[in-house]
């Protein structure tokens, strides 16, 4: 079963800059973004665990690499912290950078599936949810190991893990990956194998970038 993680991000932390200029930076970009105050503002920022209460920078909503590069950009020249979130199911609010300060980089525009029946390819999108993945492969008569719950994130979950009712015998999620699609923490888009980068491939490098799309093998 072979997917592709297309684009995955961290930026470092730096010293902060005020609102107005990271404000004025993420609105020149054209992209969708949610900043406090905004009337749009308490969804995007909610965790899913009510326990924490977090207040992000920003929440972008990029739908090219492209876009992600640029914040990623922004958010290392003003000092922030760049957080990717998929579904945002982190008990502890990691996809809200556990802490206040850090631009969210949220996924929801990458959700497209797309099946290579011949080759035995999926290409995913990593803003998907399980069971948009799933739903999208039984169409075509296909499966992947994954979890059980329908809303948590592939991004995540492709990333780390993946472990379900058929991994005794499929493995885990992540043993399908075949190639992930990156934009790294200096802004590079980077398509990442074991055959043209097996170092970075198999460290798993998402403490250091955003996977967008993931190749996977059917």
């Amino acid at each position: 079963m072979l997917w592709l993680l297309k684009y995955s991000l961290l930026a470092f932390a730096l010293p902060l800059t005020s609102a107005a200029d990271l404000k004025g930076s993420l609105g020149s970009l054209g992209i969708s973004a949610s900043f406090p105050g905004d009337s749009s503002y308490s969804s995007a920022s909610a965790a899913y665990n009510r326990r924490f209460t977090i207040a992000p920078a920003a929440v972008v909503y990029p739908k090219t690499p492209q876009d992600i590069s640029k914040v990623i950009t922004i958010g290392a020249s003003q000092g922030l912290k760049v957080v990717a979130r998929s579904g945002g199911h982190s008990y502890i609010a990691n996809s809200l950078g556990g802490r206040n300060g850090s631009i969210i980089v949220d996924l929801k525009n990458f959700s497209k599936v797309t099946v290579n029946s011949a080759q035995s390819i999926a290409v995913v999108e990593a803003g998907n949810r399980l069971g948009d993945v799933a739903t999208a492969l039984a169409n075509s008569g296909r499966a992947i190991p994954h979890g059980t719950c329908a809303y948590v994130g592939i991004g995540g979950h492709a990333a780390y893990g993946g472990f379900g009712f058929t991994s005794r015998m499929w493995g885990l999620t992540v043993d399908t990956v075949q190639a992930y699609n990156l934009v790294l923490a200096n802004g590079t888009i980077a398509r990442v194998t074991n055959q043209n980068d097996p170092a970075l491939f198999w460290v798993r490098p998402f403490r250091w970038s955003i996977f967008t799309t993931f190749d996977g093998y059917l």
